[in-house]
């Protein structure tokens, strides 16, 4: 679903478009109310950094606005890092139609994304606890929790946001983690 598309779409379900920002630096972004935004996430770190700039200009100018993100892929760090954003949804661009439709519907509606969506599934596994090798150390609550969202790639400052905690703290367990699982560094 490119951005023409998606306009279309909404506009069937009887939704406005106000404005679109492909290619368009934060700066440029219009002075209006908006109630949701569409973002796509991307898979590089300075991408990533592009569309987190243009989300807090977004949300500076708006700070009601709900977030949901389309996708082309269902890398777990990409849906990790649309959760930390605060998107309400995660969808794939060969999601249904239906599914962009309802999703959008569902976040203005102010009711729960559909049981079971990318973000809530991915939220659940990163806050979940319990290992069951028993060959893995034995690993406090938050370093297990801390070891999940390394394993999705996340920075110490995403992990910090998304467990909310300080950044010293994120960098203390991993290096406790580190020290447990006799690891040099946390590409290991």
């Amino acid at each position: 679903v490119e951005v023409a598309g998606i306009q279309q779409v909404l506009h069937q379900a009887g939704l406005r478009v106000v404005a679109t920002t492909p290619d368009r630096p934060e700066s440029s972004l219009p002075d209006l109310s908006v109630d949701l935004t569409i973002f796509e996430p991307s898979s590089g770190r300075l991408e990533y950094k592009q569309v987190q700039r243009t989300l807090a200009s977004v949300r500076r100018k708006s700070p009601t606005t709900l977030l949901l993100a389309l996708a082309d892929t269902e890398w777990p760090s990409q849906v990790a890092r649309a959760m930390i954003l605060g998107a309400h949804d995660y969808l794939l661009k060969s999601d249904p139609v239906e599914f962009l439709v309802s999703a959008v519907q569902r976040a203005l509606s102010g009711t729960n994304p559909a049981v079971g969506n990318r973000i809530s599934r991915m939220q659940e596994w990163l806050h979940a606890t319990g290992v069951a090798d028993s060959r893995i150390p034995e690993m406090t609550t938050r370093e297990q929790q801390v070891l999940r969202h390394l394993g999705v790639g996340l920075a110490n400052q995403e992990i910090a946001r998304s467990l909310q905690v300080s950044v010293e703290t994120v960098k203390e367990l991993v290096q406790s983690l580190l020290r447990k699982l006799g690891a040099d560094d946390r590409t290991a």
